[in-house]
């Protein structure tokens, strides 16, 4: 079974961040907002090439681009997520450093993702990522705000017109149940909260995975100090078993660009 650089998604769905590096501005006017939200138009309804359509790099189900960082919900289509997003950024950091006479990066380390595994976690991102602005305080309503996806599901778009697929990944759902589910105004602090503890859940999960890897007597703080093969063993172990980097690097203190390191060495034997 390959292993790969990230959490894998049965679905092929997943919530992206992409952060300003140290969390500094990436979207300081109106000009760079409507940057961004073109080349998430192009990569995910691209134009005719030669009269043939083609393929979008990716679904995108919902966007909300904030002041210093950026949620995506997309499922992977022409391309991986790692290509759809390296296009993304690689995009816009030339833009931004071109428009302001600067050079080096602009966004902190890689983006996060997590896998979107059934249609309650995928309503409940919706929302979530809908709600950012509210709950960081600068709208009253997710409609106030002009930089989401929200627009698209409050007054749907004919078709071929919006960023958004309207569609839903999931059979047990209709697309017009899930606007719906949507536009509700819920408490956004329950929304948090459901965030936290599936991701809560999720961590306790990758926890029970990686002590059944671990040698009798040893816990999950002795994995660092192991002899190297040995580590470097359970972490890929942990890895085909599903364990996402970032919850590996959290629950046994080895810095993920370790564990890439560890990753990318087992892909070239």
């Amino acid at each position: 079974m390959p292993r790969r650089s990230r959490e894998p998604s049965p679905t092929g769905i997943y919530h992206v961040m992409l952060r300003g590096i140290n969390k500094s501005t990436i979207f300081h006017d109106e000009v760079d907002y409507m940057k961004m939200t073109h080349l998430l138009s192009v990569i995910s309804s691209p134009t005719q090439k030669n009269g043939e359509p083609q393929q979008p790099g990716c679904d995108i189900y919902a966007y909300c681009l904030m002041p210093n960082h950026l949620h995506l919900l997309l499922g992977e289509q022409g391309e991986t997520l790692e290509r759809t997003m390296k296009r993304i950024g690689v995009s816009y950091v030339r833009y931004y450093n071109q428009r302001r006479n600067r050079a080096g990066h602009l966004f902190q380390d890689r983006f996060r993702s997590e896998a979107v595994g059934d249609s309650k976690y995928f309503a409940t991102l919706l929302r979530y990522i809908h709600f950012n602005p509210v709950a960081a305080g600068m709208v009253r309503l997710p409609g106030h705000y002009r930089w989401s996806s929200w627009h698209e599901f409050e007054k749907p778009l004919p078709p071929g017109t919006g960023i958004c697929r309207q569609s839903v990944p999931f059979g047990n759902i209709e697309w017009e149940e899930l606007r719906q589910l949507v536009l509700q105004n819920p408490d956004i602090e329950k929304f948090v909260t459901a965030i936290d503890v599936e991701r809560a859940e999720k961590t306790e999960h990758a926890k029970a995975l990686i002590s059944n890897l671990l040698p009798e007597g040893h816990n999950l703080t002795d994995v660092r100090d192991l002899p190297k093969r040995q580590r470097n063993s359970i972490i890929l172990a942990a890895l085909d078993s599903g364990v996402s980097q970032q919850n590996l690097a959290r629950i046994i203190g080895v810095s993920r660009p370790t564990i890439q390191r560890i990753w990318h060495a087992s892909q070239q034997k």
